[in-house]
């Protein structure tokens, strides 16, 4: 009888361990629920604003267009549109339409650090946007840019869905930062890199200088050096966080890597790039000190971003940003307008090969604007006397040397 009892509480827990494994398996299930948001209908409208005016003129940049489903091709671009850049509630200046959806400002302005500003935007069809105000922070600065040669480590998936640890050498690019003058700052910062390399062209042509009897024939050999400037890219998610005043922080917690080239790929094969031995990557490395606002906006992002790489990926939640209609606060908008404050600087890195030994040497290089495209850099000229042909009765006899 006692038997049977233990037999029968034996089965009793495996029954319960069977129904728990499979009421586990259902709420986990459950939480793979497709995410609906009502604001992102297909068949709505919604407005999308993505706006950036900087202390740097050359990343003024204002876009209008919809929101589309995923199964949808193309931008559809809201042009007609009315947009109105507003400085303290005083100083307002329109925006020009360059190309459908696309505006400018008018005239030259750049924001201030201390104002405030915001955007209003009156659609073609008569909805008015507006953005929340955004104060213009003072830019927190960057201290130094330093290079380091050195391994990283990357997480690689392949066609199974399996990831693995990928070393790779390469150039790390490395920004550090000024401590904040402000009790909070935001940042966000990023670096793209131009590949300068330089090549000779060579070209010749012939002349003839004309003697009472001999006719000298020279050739004259133009050797032109170009300096060749391609920019590129980095994809990469930008580098956001923030700084508090009060905290005492190291060199270390105020240095972030901008941008990292894989060794591999951009600093062996230099036949990408040029026949010559001579070759070096500019970095524009920018520090855009920010909002609140946007802090948010990104960070938002960048768990998105990163949700492929978790156990368990984050409910998706609708980036909405800072955008709103004044009048129809029903109407979904998305998108963010912000204004702020750059500090941008350029730094080299020269790669050089001789006799089978590469070094790497980094510096500061000119504050300035980088434009792509081929540049003449200096002209080496040589002239080669040829040959003398002698006049004689239409015959002529030449004798080279």
């Amino acid at each position: 009888m006692k038997k049977l009892v233990l037999q029968h509480t034996n089965n009793l827990l495996k029954l319960l361990i069977v129904t728990a494994a499979h009421c586990s398996f259902l709420f986990l299930y459950q939480c793979q629920a497709p995410y609906e948001n009502e604001y992102l209908a297909a068949d709505k409208q919604i407005p999308v604003v993505n706006g950036i005016f900087s202390s740097l003129n050359s990343i003024q940049s204002f876009e209008l267009y919809y929101a589309r489903p995923y199964s949808s091709r193309g931008t559809r671009k809201i042009s007609g549109a009315q947009v109105t850049l507003i400085e303290d509630n005083n100083l307002q200046i329109s925006l020009n339409e360059v190309s459908d959806g696309n505006y400018q400002l008018t005239e030259t302005f750049i924001p201030q650090s201390g104002k405030i500003y915001h955007i209003e935007v009156l659609l073609p069809n008569g909805t008015l946007l507006a953005s929340e105000k955004t104060l213009m922070p003072d830019t927190i600065g960057i201290n130094s840019i330093f290079y380091d040669f050195n391994n990283h480590i990357t997480l690689v998936k392949d066609q199974q869905g399996n990831y693995s640890e990928v070393v790779q050498q390469g150039i790390f690019v490395n920004l550090r930062l000024n401590k904040p003058l402000q009790p909070k700052a935001y940042y966000r910062t990023k670096g793209d890199y131009y590949v300068h390399s330089q090549k000779w062209k060579n070209t010749s042509r012939m002349f003839t200088v004309e003697g009472p009897v001999y006719d000298y024939n020279y050739q004259i050999r133009y050797d032109t050096l170009f300096d060749i400037i391609e920019g590129f890219s980095n994809t990469e998610f930008p580098i956001i966080g923030s700084l508090d005043a009060s905290i005492n922080y190291s060199p270390a917690d105020l240095t972030l890597s901008t941008i990292f080239l894989p060794a591999d790929q951009e600093c062996v094969n230099f036949s990408l790039y040029t026949s010559n031995t001579f070759v070096q990557w500019i970095f524009p490395v920018d520090l855009i000190t920010t909002s609140k606002t946007s802090f948010d906006y990104y960070t938002n992002a960048l768990e998105q971003w990163e949700a492929a790489q978790r156990i368990y990926d984050p409910i998706p939640e609708q980036l909405t940003g800072n955008m709103f209609s004044p009048e129809q606060p029903e109407q979904a908008v998305l998108g963010l307008f912000d204004v702020v404050s750059v500090s941008r600087r350029y730094y080299a890195v020269y790669v050089h090969e001789s006799f089978g030994y590469r070094s790497y040497q980094g510096r500061f290089f000119q504050d300035t604007v980088f434009h792509g495209g081929s540049y003449v850099n200096q002209y080496r000229v040589d002239t080669i006397f040829i040959d003398s042909t002698l006049h004689n009765a239409g015959k002529i006899d030449s004798t080279y040397f």
